[in-house]
């Protein structure tokens, strides 16, 4: 059934901030090619293609200068039909095979938009000319190395064992996961299965922790692995994936739900990581219907994916908050923006969230995320206005021409208080299944709302070094910090909520919520330092 959908309100504010930075030169046909200097054939390129596809059917806006890049393919090509440096037979590079990835996705969904015979054939070349390649030679790549601390925001070379050249990227080899399951998957490449066996094998074995792996790299496979699970069917790719999940919830997260870069290394957060949890989290929830992988999805979505993206449109990298120091703000200089990969894969997240707001399964519509915005089904109708989630209102506009018996399964957080409903303004009986309100819409026509509170809450911290000593305060799922060097929280709640989520204490001090970031003028971004931590002394 067609599937349409006009994203509004704040979601699509940030789409489009991302998008208007996306087609500056940077993103263009003569500059795209730039990560292919630093042996990241096809990331920098394939990302970009990536985020301006999801963007266009995000909000529909067609990108002004993806058709010139997509043309100037073509001329880069190796004699094989790829991207980069052609290694002697038996060799491969990770770093080619983790930027090809991106290339091979971007195609992937270019292709399923326009139908073109030649993307279609670059497809192939990627897929035979390199990746098959690889085929029994997964086995090989060395999951027990010497730890290294190398490895600056874009990773680079670390020399060669057996047949595999290294990135200080550990574990990159196994990003490729994810294009390949989606060729395997949308494409029909069945010819792939031995390969993503092959790789599962190895990857599922992975001391992830022990190797410092980075967790861009696990998550990215990790998709892949659910995407396998989706394939076949076999229960043992959703288990190791909501184990890899867990793992990274325990060990590869920061204080605001972002990541660390590599396990037990806590440089800095990536963007593309919070993307690849934010997914993770929603398709472990639509496999399994643990409310507790939805209640992930918008936590990372409001305060890591939220606080990463700045003013201009760009994402950047931030200091790991609650691995030394109570605080967060921008690892560097310019807003930390990551112009080379977290910036393209921030609007295929976007996009990605913008298309799960709400769920159909035959007359059952599940609303996982509250967001204005108009969603045709068929053709039924529903148009959504909420203030969430700075206040648990929402409205529904239904239209309903056949009359049918809809159920609605509007999403409740474990946090709300004094949930209730109305339909054509007059109140109505809820009735609930797990975190979720179930209402029957019959009418032709009808309105319907959903409310409760939001309370202001306090949250052990997760992080080891201030997990008996230290709380974070939230609004709901919206975590809240505060510039002042002075502030000391004080417990009991004592807060005062002046205005959408903007808490003042008795002295005067101020405490936003962390994803407005993007609101913020760029000199307040650059200098920007928010205490998210505070002492637990009762």
């Amino acid at each position: 059934m067609e599937k349409t959908i006009a994203v509004r309100g704040d979601l699509a504010y940030r789409l489009l901030l991302n998008y208007s930075i996306l087609e500056s030169y940077r993103y263009r046909a003569d500059y795209i090619f730039t990560a292919d200097k630093s042996a990241w054939y096809g990331d920098w390129e394939g990302r970009t293609i990536l985020a301006l596809v999801r963007l266009y059917e995000a909000t529909g806006r067609e990108p002004a200068f993806l058709e010139q890049i997509i043309d100037a393919l073509g001329e880069r090509l190796n004699e094989r039909g790829y991207l980069g440096k052609v290694f002697p037979d038996g060799e491969f590079s990770e770093q080619q095979f983790a930027g090809h990835n991106w290339l091979l996705s971007g195609l992937t969904e270019y292709y399923r938009i326009t139908g073109r015979k030649d993307i279609y054939k670059l497809i192939e070349n990627i897929i035979n000319n390199l990746y098959l390649k690889a085929e029994t030679h997964y086995c090989e790549y060395p999951v027990k190395r010497e730890k290294k601390d190398g490895g600056g925001f874009s990773g680079e070379n670390s020399g060669k064992s057996g047949c595999w050249h290294l990135s200080t990227d550990i574990g990159c080899a196994f990003i490729c996961m994810d294009a390949l399951s989606k060729a395997c998957s949308e494409l029909n490449k069945r010819e792939l299965l031995p390969l993503l066996t092959e790789m599962y094998g190895v990857f599922s074995k992975i001391d992830f922790a022990g190797l410092q792996m980075q967790t861009h790299a696990t998550l990215s496979a990790t998709r892949g692995v659910i995407r396998l699970y989706k394939i076949t069917g076999e229960k043992k790719y959703l288990e190791t994936a909501k184990r890899i999940f867990n793992l990274y919830v325990n060990e590869g997260m920061t204080e605001n739900y972002a990541n660390i870069n590599w396990f037990g290394r806590p440089s800095w957060t990536e963007p593309c990581t919070v993307v690849d949890s934010v997914m993770c989290a929603a398709e472990l929830y639509k496999l399994t219907h643990n409310t507790d992988y939805l209640a992930w999805f918008h936590k990372i979505y409001l305060n890591a994916l939220g606080y990463a993206l700045r003013p201009n449109g760009g994402f950047g990298l931030d200091v790991c908050a609650g691995y030394g120091g109570d605080f967060i703000r921008p690892v560097g200089e310019d807003m930390s923006i990551a112009y080379w990969c977290c910036t393209m894969r921030g609007g295929d997240g976007l996009a990605y969230c913008a298309e799960n707001q709400i769920l159909r399964n035959g007359n059952t519509f599940e609303i996982l995320y509250y967001n204005d915005g108009l969603y045709k089904f068929g053709e039924t109708e529903i148009t959504e206005k909420t203030k969430y989630p700075y206040i648990g209102k929402t409205d529904f506009h239904i239209v309903n021409p056949r009359n049918d018996v809809l159920i609605f399964k509007a999403y409740i957080p474990k946090y709300a208080q004094n949930v209730s409903a109305l339909k054509n303004g007059a109140p109505i009986e809820i009735n609930s299944e797990g975190d979720f309100a179930l209402i029957s819409i019959c009418e032709n026509e009808c309105d319907l709302t959903v409310n409760f509170d939001i309370p202001l809450t306090e949250i052990r911290a997760d992080c080891p070094e201030y997990r008996e000593t230290h709380i974070k305060l939230s609004h709901g799922y919206l975590l809240l910090g505060t510039d002042s060097e002075s502030a000391v929280y004080t417990g009991n709640l004592s807060l005062k909520n002046a205005a959408k989520c903007i808490y003042t204490d008795e002295s005067g001090n101020i405490f936003t919520p962390l994803n407005d970031i993007c609101e913020m003028e760029v000199p307040a971004v650059e200098s920007e330092h928010r205490r998210i931590l505070f002492p637990y002394n009762r």
